[in-house]
């Protein structure tokens, strides 16, 4: 570990605290900036255990031996101060040290970020696999009706987005590009300015979602991606019209729970609750990108 190789320098205050406790709120630090960089670029949990590995040797670097003289006096300078001598100024040079560390990362994980996910990242299979391929399959082979397949974008979109993010994701029609770029410098801003927000939002099991959020993106998804659609008997039909969610949306809950890409918290029988649902969507990104392709959906420009 790179904090088991800390040198404290001579005349340094880091040396006042416990080795042990500093190396804990190294952690704790590097920790807080991967969240805030890093954690809701990736879906995966394989890939998010690889990013740290990749990342933290280079949060570490400066507290390598050859570099933590140079590192506290680095602190100091970026703050045009002298290093103190008080010894109880300890924790404020602590603090200063890993602001230090976070300023001198932050650059170098957004590059990491935006040059190595697409590598770490498996390569597509060349066919759907995994315990609902068939299922999945079967959905579109059986040409179940378009308003369905929407359905599914819907709950796949509420599964990787957070629902602080759903007012923007909708706000411009047509294709949200503009959308899109607000919301990345936004988010570049509140990295660079130490935001915490995303740490308590972040989370690694699945997320599960109110049945009133799921409809609210799917009648934004129809609404932008057009109103009129035709079902499985090449009838037109109207996907917004209230009465026909009424009477399809239960159909389309038992039809997308039992092929298992999605499932209710609140289900203990095959009758769906409609008063007091939520639910989790376990397709994978594959198998969102087939559904959507069938449909000519935009898929990845809703992805936040």
């Amino acid at each position: 570990m790179v904090t088991g190789r800390v040198q404290v320098p001579n005349n340094s205050d880091i040396g006042a605290a416990s080795k042990a406790a500093f190396q804990w709120k190294v952690y704790q630090s590097f920790v807080h900036l991967f969240i805030n960089t890093i954690y809701d670029s990736i879906k995966d949990m394989n890939e998010i255990i690889r990013m740290a590995r990749l990342l933290w040797p280079i949060y570490g670097q400066p507290l390598l031996p050859e570099n933590i003289e140079q590192t506290f006096q680095n602190t100091f300078a970026s703050k045009e101060k002298e290093p103190p001598r008080d010894p109880e100024c300890s924790a404020l040079d602590d603090a200063l040290v890993l602001e230090y560390l976070d300023r001198k990362a932050l650059s170098q994980f957004r590059r990491v970020r935006d040059s190595c996910l697409s590598i770490l990242a498996p390569p597509p299979p060349p066919k759907l696999h995994g315990k609902h391929a068939a299922k999945v399959q079967h959905f579109l082979n059986e040409a179940i009706s378009r308003p369905a397949r929407y359905l599914l974008l819907a709950a796949y979109l509420c599964q990787v987005n957070r629902p602080e993010q759903d007012r923007s994701l909708f706000s411009i029609q047509k294709n949200g590009r503009q959308r899109k770029k607000a919301l990345n410098e936004e988010n570049t801003t509140a990295m660079g300015g130490g935001s915490k927000a995303g740490t308590s939002a972040a989370t690694i099991r699945l997320r599960s979602f109110p049945l009133e959020r799921l409809l609210s993106i799917y009648v934004s998804l129809v609404g932008l991606h057009g109103t009129s659609q035709e079902d499985s008997n090449g009838a037109k039909w109207n996907a917004l019209a209230l009465s026909n969610l009424q009477d399809r949306v239960g159909e389309w809950l038992v039809l997308l729970i039992s092929m298992g890409v999605l499932q209710s918290s609140s289900l203990s029988s095959d009758v769906i609750r409609l008063s007091e649902p939520r639910y989790s969507c376990h397709a994978t990104a594959y198998e969102a990108h087939i559904v959507a392709d069938s449909l000519g959906f935009p898929l990845d420009r809703y992805l936040l």
